[in-house]
C-alpha cells in the first residue's frame, strides 16, 4: 500500500538511488524528472496500468491521485481524464526543454507475444505527445520493437517489452 511505497521512497533516498514513477505528494508528482547524461538532459515519465489490489478509482481519487501515474484502458470511465492528465505531464516536462523524452509505461497483458489494444493505444498517444523512446514492460514476454514517425516527422522508438532478465515465469516463455 501507500505506507510501504512511501517507506520504499525514503529508503531509496537514504541510499541515493534515483527513481521515477512513485511520488509522495502533488509537488513531487508535478516536478518533471530530468536526468543529465553526457551533457544531455533526458526527461522521463513513468506510468502504470495499475497496482495489485486497487482499481482505477484509486488513481483518480484526490487523496491518492498523486501516488503514481496511471494508463487505464480505453473502456475505463477515467480514460478521457487520464489522457488529459498525460498531456499535462508532457507539457510540464517539455517546458523544461529536455533533449530527449523517454516514457516508461508498465502495461500490457502478461505472457502475450504481441502488444495488446491498450498498449497500442497508449503508444499512439505517447508518440503524438512527443516521446522519443517508449520502453514498456509488464508482459514478461519478449514483444517486438518498432519505429514510428510522429506527426512532426520525428522517429520514435517503441520497445513494447524486452521480456525479463530474472523471473519465475519460465513455464510461460518469460525469460529473455
Amino acid at each position: 500500500g501507500i505506507e510501504g511505497g512511501m517507506r520504499t521512497l525514503d529508503k531509496l533516498d537514504e541510499i541515493g538511488l534515483d527513481y521515477v514513477g512513485a511520488y509522495r505528494n502533488k509537488k513531487e508528482y508535478d516536478t518533471p524528472k530530468i536526468v543529465s547524461l553526457n551533457g544531455k538532459r533526458i526527461g522521463v515519465l513513468a506510468y502504470t496500468y495499475g497496482q495489485n489490489g486497487v482499481c482505477d478509482d484509486f488513481f483518480f481519487d484526490e487523496k491518492t491521485r498523486f501516488y503514481m501515474r496511471p494508463v487505464v484502458s480505453a473502456d475505463s470511465k477515467y480514460f478521457k481524464r487520464n489522457v488529459s492528465l498525460v498531456k499535462d505531464d508532457f507539457e510540464r516536462l517539455k517546458a523544461e526543454h529536455p533533449d530527449l523524452v523517454i516514457v516508461l509505461p508498465h502495461m500490457g497483458a502478461q505472457f502475450r507475444r504481441q502488444p495488446d489494444t491498450t498498449q497500442r493505444k497508449w503508444c499512439d498517444i505517447f508518440v503524438e505527445l512527443g516521446a522519443d523512446i517508449i520502453f514498456s514492460d509488464h508482459t514478461h514476454h519478449v514483444q517486438p520493437l518498432e519505429w514510428r514517425k510522429n506527426s512532426f516527422g520525428k522517429n520514435v522508438l517503441i520497445v513494447h517489452c524486452p521480456g525479463n532478465f530474472v523471473n519465475s515465469y519460465v513455464g510461460y516463455n518469460g525469460d529473455a
